[in-house]
């Protein structure tokens, strides 16, 4: 059997003044491209295609670019990236970026272009909903949960749609690069919570945690180390313990 997955035709990317259609797209609504690419030039596993950190994919011909869920991401001296929303959506602008520079570099080239790589973050803020108005989430090697997870989640989850909203959409500026900086946009927030209360907020189950709070401590701890390893050090069940992190 085949995968769950559409065949995209009439796509098209819009180049200063010139329109380049596309060969062939696909888009995959599972993980697994099952065995759609078996029996091709790709490099395949059976699961995903294989592709080096410019999200081009190993085939010949070398014209197919993968990203997402679809493709495993050859990292050197690591592995390839969690199948997690994240990660595809960091790479889209890697995306749209080589398959520009590679049609640029084609209109008078037989060589291949210098493509940008895709370097994924070593961790993430995994959230889970319960079903029942809370949620469970994992970072730094702690576990969340609670009703305050699922309205962080939730909170997360709007934001991220709002982006694709007509108003909040980049401006492209020919021969600037490509402005992904909605993709970390952030309200101001406070000076760092006291790291004792940080470790017991972040420890909290109760309904009456302001969801607010406990986001700022944790990307407050992404963003600082020494923050993070200090809040660590007042959860004595982990914060001894070192979180798994890709390699």
């Amino acid at each position: 059997g085949g995968t769950s997955g559409k065949r995209l035709s009439g796509l098209a990317i819009r180049r200063k003044d010139r329109i380049h259609a596309l060969s062939v797209g696909y888009w995959s609504r599972e993980p697994s491209l099952g065995n759609l690419f078996a029996a091709t030039w790709f490099v395949y596993d059976g699961t995903w295609l294989d592709s080096g950190q410019s999200i081009l994919a190993k085939s010949q011909p070398s014209f197919v670019f993968a990203a997402g869920d679809c493709s495993s991401i050859e990292i050197p001296g690591g592995r390839s990236p969690p199948k997690a929303g994240v990660f595809a959506v960091r790479a889209g602008p890697i995306l749209i970026e080589n398959l520009t520079r590679y049609l640029e570099h084609h209109d008078g080239h037989q060589s291949s272009p210098t493509l940008k790589p895709y370097v994924p973050q070593q961790d993430f803020l995994k959230l889970l909903v319960c079903g029942d108005g809370k949620g469970l989430g994992f970072r730094f090697g702690i576990p969340i949960y609670g009703k305050w997870v699922f309205q962080l989640k939730d909170a997360i989850d709007r934001s991220f749609v709002d982006l694709f909203k007509e108003e909040n959409l980049p401006e492209l500026k020919e021969g600037e690069p490509y402005d992904t900086s909605q993709y970390d946009a952030a309200r101001e927030r406070p000076p760092p919570m006291d790291p004792s209360k940080a470790a017991a907020l972040l420890q909290r189950s109760d309904d009456d945690v302001d969801f607010h709070d406990a986001w700022n401590v944790l990307r407050d701890m992404a963003q600082d180390d020494e923050y993070q390893s200090a809040v660590l050090k007042h959860i004595p069940a982990y914060g001894s313990e070192k979180e798994t992190t890709m390699a």
